[in-house]
C-alpha cells in the first residue's frame, strides 16, 4: 500500500515539473504589417497533402514526373486535362 501511495506521490511531482519546466522564450519578433501587406507577399502554391480528406478513387492520383513537368510547361497553371 505505502509503495502505491509513494508512486502516486512521485508521478504527481513528475507532472507538476513537467509543467513547469516547459517554458519557451523564443526570439524572434512579430513583423508590424497588415494583413494585405503579408498577402501580397505571398507566392501561388500547391498542397501535396490532404490527401486523407479525399472522397473516393481522388487521393490515387500518384504525383509523378509526368504530372510535374506538365504543370512546369504550363507555368503551374492546372489545366483541366493534366487530371
Amino acid at each position: 500500500m505505502k509503495t502505491q501511495q509513494l508512486l502516486g506521490i512521485v508521478m504527481s511531482l513528475l507532472m507538476l515539473a513537467g509543467n513547469v519546466t516547459s517554458v519557451y522564450h523564443g526570439t524572434a519578433t512579430m513583423r508590424n504589417v497588415t494583413p494585405a501587406q503579408l498577402a501580397s507577399e505571398m507566392n501561388v502554391g500547391w498542397n501535396l497533402g490532404n490527401s486523407l480528406d479525399a472522397d473516393g478513387r481522388a487521393a490515387i492520383n500518384a504525383l509523378n514526373n509526368t504530372f510535374i513537368s506538365v504543370v512546369r510547361k504550363t507555368g503551374g497553371i492546372m489545366l483541366k486535362d493534366v487530371l
